[in-house]
């Protein structure tokens, strides 16, 4: 099986903020970039924007993966986690972060569930 991202080091913007305008200068400079492995969708962006609009924003510009950041979705609900990486899924995004915050056994049942619906698990941190 290939990885999801090319390429063993890279650059993955984050593109975490509500403006359009700014987003779509951060695709028109990096996307040509060989060094640019995916792209990272943080909360931010969805004030204002929904999910395939975002995707499709990003699309316009390029092909590389998109990651989303799923940790205002991770609660102890397997219906909703399920529900929740299905339209992920269904969405375009290849890649969702999860962080361990509620606990082992909920980052568990989410990285199932998104390996379930065929999304690549990226387990982020916070250094304290």
């Amino acid at each position: 099986m290939e990885p999801f991202i090319a390429k063993n080091r890279t650059i993955i913007p984050n593109l975490d903020m509500p403006q359009t305008n700014g987003i779509k200068r951060i695709l028109e400079r990096t996307a040509p970039l060989d060094e640019i492995g995916a792209y990272h969708l943080g909360s931010e962006i969805f004030e204002g924007n929904t999910v395939p609009q975002v995707v499709g924003l990003v699309r316009e510009y390029t092909n590389k993966p998109i990651i989303y950041d799923a940790l205002p979705h991770q609660i102890d609900d397997d219906r909703e986690a399920e529900r929740i990486v299905k339209y992920l899924r269904n969405e375009g995004i290849q890649a969702v972060t999860i962080f361990p915050l509620g606990g082992r056994d909920v980052m568990e049942r989410w990285i199932q569930k998104s390996r379930d619906y065929g999304l690549e698990v990226i387990i982020g941190g916070h250094p304290s």
